[in-house]
């Protein structure tokens, strides 16, 4: 091996350590936050329900501020409808 390999690889491992920590760790620290399926009111059909969260989004956004929670699956609405997400505001986050 030359000696600019060997200082590329050296270099490519520190970039990729930095990443770990800096991207990964946040992530996974908060991922088991947003999985499940919390029981919401949802202000639109006046009744429960359960929802499925993105969960890997906001995962990766809570890791640097404010997560950006989507609703994935929710048990209220048909394959057709789509959801407001009003009933986000009533969980704890």
């Amino acid at each position: 091996m030359t000696p600019m390999t060997t200082t590329l690889i050296v270099l490519a491992l520190i970039v990729g350590i930095f990443l770990v920590y800096s991207v990964l760790s946040p992530t996974l620290m908060h991922f088991s936050r947003f999985l499940g399926r919390p029981r919401v009111f949802c202000p639109v059909h006046q009744e429960y329900g359960h929802l499925t969260l993105n969960s890997l989004v906001a995962a990766f956004t809570a890791g640097y501020g404010t997560p950006d929670v989507h609703v994935k699956e929710c048990t209220l609405l048909s394959a057709k409808e789509t959801c407001g997400e009003s009933c986000l505001k009533s969980i704890e986050l």
